[in-house]
């Protein structure tokens, strides 16, 4: 019982080393090892109830809050390129995987967020 667990854990972090991940979800990842054996054999039967049980262990509401919050306040900085800002946007987006936003509004807080400069490119 015990090695059928520990290949599962084997599987499931081999998975999770695949994942291209952003340093706050990386730092918690590498915590993943330890947190994982220490769920009772069986907790876990689907990806879902995994990926419940890791974002309420490393990303509890407060931390969520605070980056969606970040997310959805962008604001395009110092004149940057539209390029410059994507990639900061998609920075904020990565740091937060559990943000919640339906593609259309990620959308509209990106455009709200880009300096009229930009806009009027766009």
């Amino acid at each position: 019982m015990q090695k059928k667990h520990e290949e599962a854990n084997k599987e499931i972090l081999e998975t999770f080393r695949k994942v291209e991940v952003n340093i706050p979800l990386l730092d918690a990842i590498k915590q993943v090892p330890r947190w994982l054996n220490s769920l009772p054999p069986s907790s876990v039967d689907t990806w879902d109830s995994l990926a419940y049980k890791f974002l309420t262990k490393y990303f509890p509401p407060s931390k969520t809050t605070k980056l969606r919050t970040e997310t959805v306040n962008f604001t395009q900085v110092n004149r940057k390129s539209l390029y410059d800002a994507w990639e900061r946007f998609k920075e904020l987006l990565r740091r937060c995987p559990q943000h919640g936003m339906q593609d259309w509004l990620v959308m509209q807080v990106f455009y709200g967020g880009l300096g009229s400069h930009t806009k009027t490119v766009c």
